[in-house]
């Protein structure tokens, strides 16, 4: 998910050393180190059953200490820009910022213990993890994305051999001047916090190592520096003696950490405006910085605890990349990026081979009958031989959230099976829902999402069963400002449901991870965040609520006499899903819950895509400037989506409750009406607080 604006906690010195704000750097000799490592050794370990085991694959299943392991938890991602002591802007603060930043930390991991959450989810990169070397922009002049993007052996410069000291056995240290890209020592210790401070509450970490977009640090980031890859001297700045490049370098110093994104974004457009996140994918030397960078964190040195991060059970799983697409590209720019999954998934098994990886996927399927994408055993397991399961559509693509989603470039079939990858994962959001162009690009309802939904992500359990892998539900949620806290209490119940019903039946589907969570007070709300601690949040289980809302019995205990509320409100809930037609195209109109309609679009010469946002997005321009990345909205992708819609395909219809004859992990409508019905009355957390106790029950 992108990062959208967040709310400012507290302004912070722009100016301060970074010996006031790096609180705890300088002090970590053995005394602290030993210190440390005895009072984490000392603490509450929380949910986690075997703390010093690591989270293995055993076929479809994910593993600890010999036995099958599942998990609830959610997403953080500005753990690390919080331990550093940084704003929503990305300014360092003073050591009080980072100090309180520490303490939210601490907060929301012991909250999400005490909720019985195992896992969370956070970004290990931040704004200057990697950020550029000012002393490379200050020596040497960019070169072009295109120039260097298909060939490094042929530049006179002898960037070539530069390229070349980059490899897996040195890890860099090869090269005379280092490297273009730096990582800032205080952001890492950020991170090292909070990896120590999880294992110290007993929750398991999924670190993400970079995002396909331009929150934090983006492809831009690594196709930047790539561009400064030459060898000491090889070339000078423009204009004799530093001129343009070292100007540069002075306005890199004085930027916060989110105007360092959108200067990558506007170097690139000076230097090559036609760059694009193929470009990325296809650049050799942003190949082997992404893959140095996935080396430098795995193989980092914990300043807390002294420990590897790659020898870390607490680290469960790395998120090799956040949402890699490849929108509109061409089929020999999908040969590179699919050459790019390898190569970073193989990095990352290299470099952490005793803890789990995955790639970030969303779950969009590739053109093509299922046949072509895995054979007929996979389609049958998908229930599309027969019709079941499949609502119609003749093939995976038609499940697709959208008509356009088909020219994201995601193969959700190959990525899953990359050699470097264990874990099948999944990113569900209605944002991503959308229609064709005589439906007026409307996305779903709320009453066609919750049926989609289930199905959508039933079809993937399935799926990955079929591949061997445990699935993972990474994010999910609904926005604030599009759905009712009764609607995300609904949707929280039915698809935890789903997780639970598939762990107790011994299924593929491990964990699930909403997006996301944070503390009150400590900023970062982008519309999804439910906050552990506010004002009505449980601070732990219900007593005998995961019996009545996630077990078959409990819900029939709620339909057992006709006359009680709880059935009357089972009753009320079914027909109103009964009375909503399954159909892809919404009903038209200004908007409302579940609805958003983009109207009086020129689609031959606009964008509208499916983006991060909670309301289709409308682009008329594709050229890279701060506030477009490299994945721009509009040009290929869109031409792609526009001529499929106007082929006909479109998103086959979900299936109404009940009604999918592949079989759900729900029960039957009437028992889901019931579930439904009672989580409305509930807090989301209390909704999540039971399911996680259900699930962790499995291991007692």
């Amino acid at each position: 998910m992108v990062q959208l604006a967040g709310t400012r906690r507290r302004g912070c010195e722009r100016g301060a050393r970074p010996q006031d704000w790096c609180f705890g750097c300088r002090w970590r000799g053995p005394f602290l180190v030993s210190l440390l490592t005895v009072a984490l050794a000392a603490a509450s370990r929380g949910p986690d059953p075997a703390p010093d085991s690591f989270v293995t694959r055993s076929g479809s299943r994910m593993s600890l200490a010999g036995r099958p392991y599942h998990f609830l938890g959610l997403n953080a991602y500005q753990l690390t820009a919080q331990a550093a002591g940084e704003n929503d802007d990305g300014w360092p603060g003073d050591s009080g910022a980072v100090a309180a930043g520490r303490a939210a930390v601490e907060r929301l991991l012991e909250r999400a213990a005490r909720l019985g959450l195992r896992v969370v989810r956070t970004w290990a990169f931040n704004h200057r993890l990697p950020g550029l070397n000012t002393s490379w922009l200050q020596q040497h002049t960019p070169a072009s994305a295109t120039a260097n993007s298909s060939s490094s052996s042929s530049n006179s410069d002898g960037s070539s051999s530069y390229l070349d000291c980059l490899t897996d056995t040195n890890g860099g240290s090869g090269c005379a001047a280092g490297l273009p890209l730096v990582w800032e020592e205080a952001e890492f210790v950020g991170l090292d916090w909070v990896v120590a401070r999880a294992e110290a509450a007993g929750v398991r970490l999924v670190l993400a190592l970079g995002n396909l977009w331009p929150a934090y640090v983006g492809p831009e980031r690594f196709l930047r520096a790539a561009q400064l890859l030459r060898p000491p001297g090889g070339a000078a700045a423009a204009g004799g003696g530093g001129g343009t490049a070292a100007a540069a370098a002075d306005v890199v110093v004085g930027l916060s950490g989110r105007a360092l994104v959108a200067a990558d974004a506007e170097a690139l457009a000076r230097a090559d405006g036609s760059a694009s996140v193929a470009d990325f994918y296809c650049h050799p030397g942003a190949r082997k910085l992404y893959s140095e960078h996935i080396r430098r964190v795995t193989g980092r040195v914990n300043s807390f605890t002294g420990r590897k991060y790659s020898d870390t059970p607490a680290i469960m799983m790395w998120d090799v990349m956040n949402e890699p697409r490849c929108p509109g590209c061409s089929p020999a720019q999908l040969s590179c990026y699919s050459q790019w999954m390898r190569l970073v998934t193989d990095t990352a098994a290299a470099a952490a081979p005793r803890q789990l990886r995955a790639m970030g996927t969303e779950g969009f399927f590739a053109d093509g009958a299922p046949q072509q994408q895995g054979g007929p055993d996979l389609a049958a397991a998908a229930g599309l031989l027969s019709g079941g399961g499949g609502g119609g559509a003749a093939s995976l693509e038609d499940h697709n959230p959208g008509v356009g989603a088909v020219c994201e470039g995601e193969d959700w079939l190959a990525a899953t099976q990359l050699p470097g990858s264990d874990v099948a994962v999944l990113h569900t959001y209605w944002r991503q829902t959308e229609g064709v162009p005589g439906c007026g690009w409307s996305r779903m309802t709320w009453w066609q999402y919750l049926p989609w939904y289930l199905h959508y992500t039933a079809l993937h359990v399935r799926l990955a069963g079929a591949l061997g892998r445990p699935l993972v539900q990474e994010e999910f949620n609904i926005i604030s400002s599009r759905f009712t806290p009764q609607q995300r209490s609904q949707l929280f119940a039915a698809a935890l449901w789903q997780l639970v019903a598939s762990a107790e039946a011994g299924g593929p589907y491990a964990g699930a991870l909403w997006w996301g969570g944070a503390v009150v007070g400590a900023g970062w709300d982008d519309g999804y965040t439910l906050f552990l601690d506010a004002a009505g949040a449980p601070s732990g289980p219900t007593p005998g609520l995961a019996a009545s809302l996630f077990s078959p019995s409990g819900l029939a205990a709620l339909l057992a006499d006709p006359a009680a509320p709880s059935a009357k409100a089972a009753a009320a809930v079914q027909r109103a899903f009964e009375q909503q037609p399954p159909t892809a195209c919404g009903p038209l109109g200004a908007g409302g819950a579940g609805v958003s309609v983009v109207s009086s679009v020129n689609v031959s010469t606009s964008s509208v895509v499916v983006r991060k946002e909670d309301v289709v997005a409308v682009v008329t321009s594709t050229s890279t400037s701060a506030s477009v990345n490299l994945v721009t909205a509009g040009g290929p992708r869109q031409q792609c989506a526009e001529a499929r819609a106007a082929a006909g395909h479109q998103p086959a219809p979900p299936p109404a409750l009940g009604a999918d004859p592949g079989g759900t992990l729900t029960p039957p409508l009437p028992q889901l009406a019931a579930l439904l019905a009672a989580a409305e009355g509930r807090h989301v957390l209390e909704v999540v607080a039971a399911a996680a106790e259900r699930l962790n029950a499995l291991w007692d």
